[in-house]
């Protein structure tokens, strides 16, 4: 019999602890256990998904991810996460097929979440920032070229998982609006498993001397810095982080072993060292302009 633990909230911050434990487990490489999680939120979603994808990749299996029950288990339908790593991930117990595909049906039906969502080019990219363009003009009232901001931003860091990585990487883009003391606010991350803010700058003669994944990304959120020696790239990153600012918002940046945290409303910034994860992930959190 399993011993009952309290429920783990899986945010951005306790997905490092989370990891750190999953991968101290003896089936560590081949298996990934939601038992114990009782919330999770977009920003897991999209890193659940980029260290899944990822361990299938290294080890040519996909992963046995253990499944919580209940009212958790129906969100993971809702959210998109299984039919999205559909192949990546062996479900224990099995998910019934009619419940996976009456989930999703559902996909695209509420304005107030985007599911869990796979990009491999840029085709696919317009359609899903659409969504987060209504949700954070209709419901959390920015004024429609303040949401587009946010979307040009958005669609260059999803632009460069295209063009930065081989076509056998994949993205991950998820978003929700909740209302927490009567007031709304928008979490949404984008990542991939690609190879990194560390490696990718250091194609770049000019960046060679990087030291560590934390101090790449301290460097991609410089106006311009990017794999190119071209200075009109290199601009979703700093774009990104100038609107969180501008609009008392958050952004988490995580790339490899290094993740840094800036939270606008408070001038707070925080970094630290995390388990390693591939790629780069990117979350966000938005309060509303009216009520």
């Amino acid at each position: 019999m399993r011993r009952k633990v309290k429920p783990l909230n899986l945010t951005s911050f306790t997905f490092d602890s989370f990891l750190r434990e999953q991968r101290g487990d003896l089936n560590s490489a081949s298996q990934l256990d939601l038992r114990d999680v009782g919330f999770i939120t977009p920003s897991a979603l999209v890193l659940l998904a980029v260290e899944c994808r990822s361990r299938t990749v290294r080890t040519g299996s996909p992963v046995r991810l253990v499944l919580p029950e209940g009212d958790v288990l129906s969100y993971l339908l809702r959210a998109g996460l299984l039919s999205c790593l559909d192949g990546t991930i062996d479900p224990v117990p099995p998910v019934n097929r009619l419940q996976l595909m009456l989930s999703q049906l559902r996909h695209g039906s509420n304005p107030m979440l985007l599911e869990l969502s796979v990009f491999r080019d840029a085709s696919s990219i317009p359609a899903l920032l659409e969504t987060i363009w209504w949700a954070l003009h209709h419901r959390l009232k920015y004024r429609k070229l303040e949401a587009f901001d946010f979307c040009i931003a958005l669609s260059e860091i999803c632009q460069n998982v295209v063009q930065h990585n081989d076509s056998k990487v994949s993205g991950f883009i998820a978003m929700q609006v909740y209302r927490s003391k009567g007031q709304r606010f928008l979490e949404m991350a984008v990542g991939d498993d690609g190879v990194g803010l560390r490696d990718s700058l250091s194609r770049n003669p000019s960046h060679q001397d990087i030291v560590s994944d934390l101090n790449a990304i301290r460097l991609a959120l410089r106006q311009g810095i990017s794999e190119f020696d071209d200075r009109t790239r290199g601009n979703g990153l700093p774009l990104l982080t100038h609107l969180i600012f501008k609009h008392a918002g958050s952004i988490t940046v995580r790339s490899g072993r290094g993740k840094l945290y800036v939270r606008a409303d408070q001038k707070k910034v925080s970094a630290w060292s995390v388990p390693s994860l591939t790629g780069v992930q990117a979350v966000m959190s938005l309060p509303t302009k009216g009520g």
